[in-house]
């Protein structure tokens, strides 16, 4: 398909050849089954900005990721070095529904107030991942700031979705077994520990619980699940500080005796086991 930028930014025909086969050669194993990222041109060809479509049951969404620039062939680039880790086709779009909004794209809030959210993005990802988790507790937000949220959001779904795809590439994680298999004798490094609040199924009472979730790796780096809950044998969860905080930290090993499979599934591009009934040797 041929691509015509026009205004006064609009390559020549040499260029724009060569920039059609790049983005043909580089869409050859993708698809655009659920959406795809696209290039949009912007008015008169002045500025060019990478945005995620993203297709659902009830219409389309357009969600702005980043600015690439003036120049259309160093864009082009640019958008395909983003997009590398991804598995949705990249598309250049003259005519767009979409339009960059300065306004709503620069933070009207918070420590980082003033600055572009794609640039906080690239610096500190975790922030805009704790923000996206908060958006639902402002009773009343003005119309920049939710569309500061809809960046964040987009922001956050973009560094999934990349670091998703390099790690389906570059993980050697396996799973341990299937579903209902019994594990013996292995040695787990713990990766990190997290406490989580969760339902407390008990008959006799109602309200939550916590448990212990230990993401662990094998001696062939095959990630690992458990989750002990609060009160159990395993449990090792005590008040430091005043707030719930494992003993277990990053590098320490466990010793399991023998475990069950109790599930597999990918995390972010990293196949997991889930081991239960776990007794430490």
């Amino acid at each position: 398909m041929r691509h015509v930028v026009k205004g006064f930014n609009a390559p020549t025909a040499e260029v724009e050849n060569r920039v059609n086969e790049m983005i043909e050669k580089f869409n050859e194993s993708r698809s655009n089954e659920k959406g795809h990222y696209s290039i949009n041109v912007g008015a008169k060809g002045a500025l060019f900005t990478l945005w995620k479509t993203h297709f659902w049951d009830g219409g389309v969404t357009y969600r702005f990721i980043r600015t690439l620039g003036k120049d259309y062939e160093s864009s082009v680039k640019k958008a395909m070095e983003l997009t590398a880790n991804s598995t949705l086709e990249l598309w250049i779009e003259e005519d767009s529904n979409v339009e960059y909004s300065y306004d709503k794209d620069v933070f009207c809030f918070g420590k980082y107030k003033g600055q572009k959210i794609e640039d906080v993005a690239q610096e500190n990802i975790n922030y805009l991942i704790f923000l996206k988790g908060k958006r639902y507790e402002f009773d009343h937000m003005s119309k920049t700031m939710e569309g500061n949220f809809d960046n964040i959001e987009a922001q956050v779904e973009f560094y999934f979705d990349t670091l998703a795809q390099k790690n389906r590439e570059t993980c050697k994680s396996e799973y341990l077994g299937a579903k209902g298999d019994k594990v013996l004798n292995i040695e787990l490094t713990v990766d990190k520990v997290l406490i989580k609040e969760v339902e407390d199924y008990n008959p006799y009472g109602s309200g939550y619980t916590y448990c212990e979730e230990i993401i662990c790796n094998d001696a062939s780096g095959n990630r690992v699940r458990l989750r002990f809950n609060c009160g159990t044998a395993n449990w090792s969860v005590d008040y430091i500080d005043g707030k719930k905080q494992s003993t277990r930290k990053a590098g320490d090993v466990l010793k399991i005796k023998s475990a069950k499979v109790s599930a597999t599934f990918e995390s972010l591009g990293r196949k997991t086991t889930a081991l239960n009934y776990v007794r430490m040797a």
